[in-house]
């Protein structure tokens, strides 16, 4: 997955949040960044300066694809769309 793409899709997850009224950050990095080294986690977000960087694993992208990416931004990936998750209810006891 090229750079331009997982930068494309950041942009394409956080405005779906926005669409549903989830807070997200004026203030986010539009370069995802990829951490080659990161061996047990998929993904964080790094604040700087009033900054947010969001920060993938290199490995995570080449061997997911878009579907994982996707995921780990905190989407669900279906047909070439991406739509929010709804939330597991808890059953009750």
């Amino acid at each position: 997955m090229a750079q331009e793409e997982l930068d494309a899709l950041l942009v394409r997850v956080a405005d779906q949040a926005r669409a549903v009224n989830i807070p997200i950050s004026r203030h986010i990095c539009p370069h995802v960044r990829l951490n080659r080294r990161a061996r047990t986690r998929f993904g964080c977000c790094i604040r700087r300066g009033g900054t947010h960087t969001i920060e993938l694993s290199a490995q995570l992208v080449r061997e997911g694809g878009q579907e994982a990416v996707a995921r780990v931004l905190g989407w669900k990936y279906d047909l070439g769309l991406l739509e929010a998750e709804e939330p597991e209810m808890a059953e009750e006891f």
